[in-house]
C-alpha cells in the first residue's frame, strides 16, 4: 500500500491543509518516517480546533456510510452480516463493525477472505469471525508470503476501471473515484 501525503491525510481527517500553516510545505511529501507520523498524530490530536473538525467530520463519514448501509440492507432487523474481502487483517471489517456498535446497532459482522494474516488472530481473540481461504490467521507459514506478495495482481483483476469506491454523499450514495491505475501494466 502507498503511503498517504500529508495533504492526502488532511484530507481524509476533513481538514485543509492551507490553513495549517506549520504543515502545508509538507502537502506533497509521503508519510513514511515514523516519528513525522508520530507528530503530526500528537499535533491534530491536541489543537483542540482541529480536533473538532476531525470529530465532526468521522461523525458525518460514519452517518453517510449508515445511510448507504440501510438502503442496501434493513439494519433494524438485522442482526448478521457477511463482508467479503481480500484480506488480511481484518482491519475495514472492524471500522465497520465500530460504527455499527457506535449507532447503537448489534450487528455480528462475518469475515470472508482470500486470506488472513497473523496479525488478524487479535480480533479473532476479541470475538470477530475471520475465515480465510487460502490463508487462515497466517497458516499455512510457507504460503503465507508468496501469495500475499501476488495478491495486488488479483485486486487489480478484480477492479473495474470505471472506478473505485471514493465516499458517500449527503444522501448515502456512492460516488466513484477515477482509478489512476493502468491494467494494461498489471
Amino acid at each position: 500500500v502507498e503511503p498517504f501525503t500529508v495533504g492526502t491525510y488532511f484530507s481524509l481527517l476533513g481538514l485543509n491543509i492551507k490553513k495549517v500553516k506549520k504543515y502545508a510545505k509538507y502537502e506533497n511529501v509521503k508519510i513514511v518516517d515514523e516519528h513525522f507520523r508520530e507528530e503530526l498524530t500528537n499535533f491534530l490530536s491536541k489543537d483542540p480546533v482541529l480536533k473538532r473538525q476531525i470529530i465532526e467530520s468521522s461523525a458525518a463519514k460514519r452517518e453517510r456510510f449508515l445511510k448507504y448501509l440501510s438502503s442496501v440492507v434493513d439494519l433494524a432487523h438485522t442482526n448478521k452480516l457477511t463482508f467479503v474481502d481480500v484480506g488480511w487483517i481484518g482491519t475495514t471489517q472492524s471500522a465497520i463493525q465500530v460504527i455499527l456498535q457506535l449507532a447503537g446497532y448489534s450487528i455480528e459482522i462475518h469475515g470472508l477472505y482470500l486470506g488472513t494474516s497473523y496479525k488478524s488472530q487479535y480480533g479473532t481473540l476479541q470475538g470477530s469471525i475471520r475465515e480465510g481461504f487460502l490463508l487462515n490467521g497466517g497458516y499455512p507459514c510457507e504460503a503465507a508470503s508468496v501469495i500475499q506478495s501476488g495478491v495486488h495482481i488479483l485486486k487489480q483483476s478484480a477492479i473495474l476501471n470505471a472506478g473505485t469506491l471514493g465516499v458517500f454523499n449527503e444522501n448515502g450514495k456512492i460516488i466513484l473515484v477515477k482509478q489512476t491505475t493502468d491494467h494494461s501494466k498489471v
